[in-house]
């Protein structure tokens, strides 16, 4: 992904997942971080067809991500669900 034509900022993915459904309604997703087994990562979707999550723009591994996961730069990303079902597995 080209992230110059993509909108980043300072923030973490609860500060982006639960004011969208606090506004918007829809489904508020909990589940691991895919990068990071310790801490949990919040998504948002509409319709449990597509999910938005706030991503870092460079993802950090380890104890490094965990330190690193209260505020980091990022963007929003897009997915089906099958993507995410497929990253899983």
């Amino acid at each position: 992904m080209d992230l110059n034509s993509v909108k980043t900022w300072f923030s973490n993915c609860v500060l982006y997942a639960v004011p969208k459904f606090i506004r918007e309604g829809g489904y508020l997703i909990i589940s691991w971080s895919p990068r990071n087994r310790y801490i949990p990562h919040f998504s948002w979707s509409r319709d449990l067809r597509t999910v938005e999550g706030f991503v870092p723009v460079n993802p950090k591994k380890g104890w490094v991500g965990v330190l690193n996961s209260p505020f980091f730069r990022g963007y929003v990303k897009q997915n089906t669900i099958d993507e995410i079902r497929n990253v899983e597995e």
